[in-house]
């Protein structure tokens, strides 16, 4: 199954239990993406040497997820075209308009302490 977290708001939030949660789905055969967004029309190497880096000091590195997918503003559509693109099965995140935009594609869950939007 493909299950996508978002960072800002979500794994950052709480990165003990989200850890734990991500490191026991890939070992339990589950793909874990983490798709996030940049402020900006457009991604760069930077940006996703940036958020790579961000995610190794919360704790995740090999084994944690399969695979980073850094994405530009709009973040509700593009989001929505990366879970369509990936068959991501299961969205959690923190902003009502991404699971606006994802909510035909796929369950999502709503991380309501730290609720964007």
């Amino acid at each position: 199954m493909n299950i996508a977290f978002d960072i800002d708001g979500v794994l950052d939030a709480f990165p003990a239990v989200m850890l734990m949660l991500c490191s026991a789905l890939v070992a339990s055969g589950n793909h874990v993406y983490i798709i996030t967004g940049v402020e900006e029309d457009t991604v760069t190497k930077a940006d996703v040497t940036n958020k790579t880096s961000y995610l190794t000091g919360l704790g995740f590195g090999k084994g944690t997820y399969t695979s980073l997918i850094v994405i530009p503003k709009p973040h509700d559509d593009n989001k929505a075209k990366e879970i369509a693109d990936n068959d991501i099965a299961l969205l959690i995140d923190n902003n009502k308009d991404n699971v606006k935009a994802a909510k035909s594609l796929c369950p999502c869950l709503l991380l309501w302490n730290t609720k964007e939007g």
